[in-house]
């Protein structure tokens, strides 16, 4: 067991003032980490409803529990409660996993959502405008100001339309009720990967965004924001379509299991590289890309600092030579999100 009275070296009285001996072997004992892992967005993954859709009662997103639609665009919603047959189609209409758009089985569960997005030569749009549909959730809570989130969800490309590869994700702090069909003009806080297209209509294609929360987000608001012309469409064989054709392009998307949850990570305080093959690299899990970290030794000196904290690491050196044992100061740092958190590592060999 470390005896940690055997390696405490305070620092310098100059160099951190107000630190007490106490408060310092507490921060050793415990790293800083957040447990939470609470999904912040209430029904995820779609199963709960206010009524099996229908064509009678309705079949649009707010037959979903918590869900609404924050424009006029009508995004659906199927479970497989439902039993309404076409006839005509040879489909059913709002179930899971055949439906009157497509077959899918759901990811988890038996239901999810799906939305539209069509653009072009259609005589039905006025101009350049097209015709997009959003899906919107209040969230369980306020996210709490510099903490660290990611956001997840997965979709599938229906199998009726061609593929595209677009989808994104915007947090508002108010609920988003904007009367129109066409595209929303707000800038996403997540945009799908444009060299990704969502071609294979077996696969649920996995969306990830980390972020550090303003502390503003309160509703979730999931769609296409970009207009798919400025990335590419591409037919179900995955080829790219360079024209939007009669009727332009139209991408349909089922989207299933969002979730939001606080990142798990700690900034470990006592380092041992001993070279004994365990703990000989200084580093930082689960970080967004946009850190900065420093170490500082007990004078002030910087010995180490690097703009990529979830990529690179510390070896416990400084321009070559090995750092003695004791006390080391960091600085986690994201200026992007005004984001500052500082602490101390015990190096011990």
């Amino acid at each position: 067991m470390l005896n940690i009275s055997k390696h405490i070296k305070l620092f310098s009285p100059g160099f951190s003032p107000g630190i007490r001996s106490v408060f310092f072997i507490f921060n050793l004992l415990l790293p800083f980490c957040t447990t939470a892992q609470q999904n912040l967005v209430p029904n995820g993954s779609f199963e709960e409803y206010n009524w099996c859709p229908n064509s009678t009662d309705g079949y649009y997103i707010n037959a979903c529990k918590y869900w609404t639609m924050p424009t006029l665009g009508t995004s659906d919603y199927f479970n497989a409660c439902s039993t309404e047959y076409d006839a005509s189609l040879q489909t059913y209409m709002f179930s899971v996993p055949d439906n009157r758009l497509g077959y899918q089985y759901a990811r988890t569960g038996t239901a999810y959502a799906g939305f539209s997005y069509t653009e072009g030569n259609d005589p039905l749009f006025v101009g350049d405008q097209t015709f997009t549909e959003y899906i919107q959730v209040k969230l369980k809570q306020s996210l709490e100001q510099g903490q660290i989130y990611v956001l997840k969800f997965y979709v599938s490309n229906n199998t009726n339309f061609i593929c595209g590869n677009t989808v994104g994700a915007y947090f508002s702090p108010t609920e988003i009720q904007i009367p129109t069909y066409y595209n929303v003009d707000l800038i996403p806080d997540f945009q799908s990967n444009l060299s990704v297209f969502f071609c294979d209509s077996t696969k649920w294609f996995e969306q990830s965004y980390q972020f550090v929360a303003k502390g503003t987000e309160q509703y979730l608001i999931i769609g296409v924001f970009t207009r798919l012309y400025e990335s590419q469409t591409s037919d179900s064989d995955g080829n790219i379509i360079s024209g939007l054709g009669q009727f332009g392009a139209n991408q349909y998307l089922y989207i299933d299991d969002v979730s939001l949850t606080e990142v798990d990570f700690s900034v470990p305080n006592v380092f041992t590289p001993n070279n004994d093959g365990k703990n000989e690299e200084y580093k930082i899990e689960g970080l967004p890309n946009n850190f900065s970290f420093t170490i500082l030794n007990r004078w002030g000196e910087k010995i180490f600092q690097t703009d990529k904290a979830n990529q690179e690491f510390w070896d416990g050196t400084f321009t070559g030579k090995r750092c003695p044992d004791g006390v080391y100061f960091y600085i986690l740092e994201s200026v992007k999100d005004n984001l500052k958190k500082t602490g101390f590592i015990h190096l011990v060999r």
